[in-house]
């Protein structure tokens, strides 16, 4: 089991992109934890 991270150790990024416009927001982020191998 991992320990909860400090604020200091999390690093978040977004990116979208304006393209086609749909009536719905299609955006997806994915949101993980990579160490030795990557845990969502």
């Amino acid at each position: 089991m991992f320990r909860k991270p400090r604020d200091d150790e999390i690093d978040s990024y977004g990116l979208t992109h304006p393209g086609l416009v749909r009536p719905s927001n299609q955006d997806h982020f994915l949101i993980g934890q990579l160490r030795q191998r990557f845990h969502v």
